[in-house]
């Protein structure tokens, strides 16, 4: 039976060693705030230790469940940049291979990936590099990316 507040989501738990324990836990609660330097959240997480393999003060590593975003856009960290009021924007390389600025609304990184919510079309060219070398109409030359 699961305490009050608890969710269905699934944890699995990895050792420092890398196993993985045995037992999936549950999700009893997720802070609402990101620490901004390292992307850390608080989540709180039950999981049942039968045969006692996790020890007091044992180093884990938690396995959350993500949100699945079929069809989803994605673009590189860096290509996303943020206006003044905090807005999230890309610019693109639009008609006339001319540099125009899009507001997006930015989702969860995700390896090194940024999950385009909404504000892009997909075959859109992203500028990836050099945005603050480029003004808004100007004509540029794509060029592919070539990823680190």
């Amino acid at each position: 039976m699961r305490a009050a507040g608890e969710t269905d989501a699934l944890v699995e738990i990895v050792t420092a060693s890398s196993q993985v324990h045995p037992v999936k836990g549950h999700v009893l609660f997720s802070g609402i705030a990101v620490d901004p330097g390292t992307g850390d959240v608080l989540v709180r997480v039950a999981v049942d230790n039968p045969v006692e393999r996790l020890l007091p003060g044992m180093f884990v590593r938690p396995r959350l469940p993500r949100l699945v975003a079929a069809g989803a856009l994605s673009v590189p960290q860096q290509a996303v940049t943020r206006d003044a009021r905090g807005q999230a924007q890309v610019s693109v390389v639009g008609q006339q291979d001319r540099v125009h600025v899009r507001r997006v609304t930015a989702g969860d990184v995700v390896g090194g990936r940024i999950l385009v919510l909404s504000g892009l079309r997909a075959g859109e060219q992203v500028i990836v590099e050099g945005q603050d070398r480029v003004q808004i109409g100007t004509p540029v030359k794509p060029m592919p990316w070539r990823g680190r």
